[in-house]
């Protein structure tokens, strides 16, 4: 795989399934490849594991497992994309399964600023498939935009991704009386080191978010994480991601960790792609 190809194996950080930010490997790395893809159609599924020693409800360590299917679309503008996932929770005894919210849009065919730079935008949007965040976040679509700049160097590549989303709720109020999450943006850094077929991503993103009560929350995320392309179709990957507020109760002294032996995920997954 080249260099821009084989560039992102880490991560996105994603609307969360519990309210939190969540993890997916490869879907920047599978958004370059499908935009230099020849064929018309591209299509990756990937399965997911993830676990974490934060107790749930049911006073377990906290394990779920994710699926995902991404198709694009190539046009002449970029790459038209639809991405359908969903997720057990294994930390339960009923194991409940659910649709996450599904995403939908277009990127941009890459625009190369130098010979080492490229910057690539992306629009797109969210329709209500998961069942909790309907119910009770009364969550009805969200919309948002990004801007990604990439910078190939022989030794390693760096990245930063700059993403703005709107958020649309039928209340103010989700079911438990806290203001839903009106708009957000957040700002995402990393580190791409390729030798072979394994790469080594180091990410950390910033994001803000503001409540429908127009109330400011900071949160960030640390993620490291290793894959090996085991084929052509097939990459592996294991890594480590720690998520937390910005601040602690006091709001003025960093809350940052790059560990935390209750609440940070260790999380394998597989990606299959034609």
């Amino acid at each position: 795989m080249n260099n821009i190809g084989g560039m992102f194996k880490g991560i996105v950080l994603m609307g969360g399934l519990f309210s939190h930010f969540f993890l997916h490997a490869q879907t920047l790395t599978s958004e370059l490849e499908s935009l230099q893809e020849s064929s018309k159609v591209f299509v990756r599924g990937d399965v997911s594991f993830y676990s974490s020693n934060e107790v749930t409800q049911s006073q377990g360590a906290n394990q779920l497992m994710e699926a995902v299917l991404n198709v694009d679309y190539k046009t002449s503008a970029g790459k038209l994309y639809l991405k359908l996932s969903g997720h057990q929770d294994l930390s339960s005894s009923q194991q409940k399964t659910q649709m996450n919210n599904t995403s939908f849009g277009l990127s941009l065919n890459p625009i190369k600023l130098s010979e080492s730079v490229l910057l690539i935008q992306k629009f797109y949007g969210y329709l209500p498939t998961n069942e909790d965040s309907r119910k009770l976040e009364s969550f009805q679509t969200a919309a948002g935009g990004s801007s990604l700049f990439y910078y190939s160097h022989p030794l390693a590549s760096f990245y930063y991704r700059f993403n703005a989303k709107k958020n649309s709720h039928q209340f103010s109020q989700n079911s438990s009386a806290e203001f839903n999450i009106s708009h957000s943006v957040d700002n995402l850094l990393g580190a791409e080191i390729t030798r072979g077929k394994w790469t080594l991503n180091l990410d950390t993103q910033y994001l803000t978010a503001w409540n429908y009560n127009n109330r400011l929350k900071a949160t960030y995320l640390l993620a490291q994480t290793l894959s090996y392309q085991a084929s052509s179709a097939v990459t592996l990957s294991l890594g480590h991601y720690h998520q937390s507020e910005a601040f602690k109760a006091n709001g003025t002294e960093n809350n940052f960790k790059l560990f935390d032996v209750r609440t940070s995920y260790i999380y394998a997954g597989i990606s299959i792609r034609n």
